[in-house]
């Protein structure tokens, strides 16, 4: 059976996100940490995939039923924009606002 234990997923998610932008703040031009703290972006997005991922297993059916299923796929989605931005355009502001969007919900 598979667990579902939001919160611990929750936090450490939050944890690696938050590390993540504060790593991508600090490397001015340090290539290693900021390749870094994007790796961390993209393990937090990676760990509420598997998430969603095991809910629909869980549930039987997509998780779109509830205003809470429903914010999961905002963090989700708005998380992959910021990265989608960062990578395109190398907007830091708009990474800091949609993580912060994320964690929100």
């Amino acid at each position: 059976m598979i667990s579902l234990n939001f919160t611990v997923y929750a936090i450490i998610t939050l944890l690696l996100w938050v590390m993540g932008v504060l790593l991508l703040g600090i490397s001015k031009n340090n290539k290693t940490l900021k390749v870094f703290g994007i790796s961390l972006l993209v393990g937090g997005s990676f760990l509420i995939t598997i998430f969603l991922i095991n809910l629909w297993v869980t549930l039987d059916r997509p998780p779109m039923r509830t205003l809470g299923e429903t914010r999961l796929w905002y963090s989700l989605f708005l998380s992959l924009i910021g990265l989608i931005f960062y990578w395109r355009w190398k907007y830091y502001w708009f990474v800091i606002y949609s993580f912060a969007l994320s964690g929100l919900f």
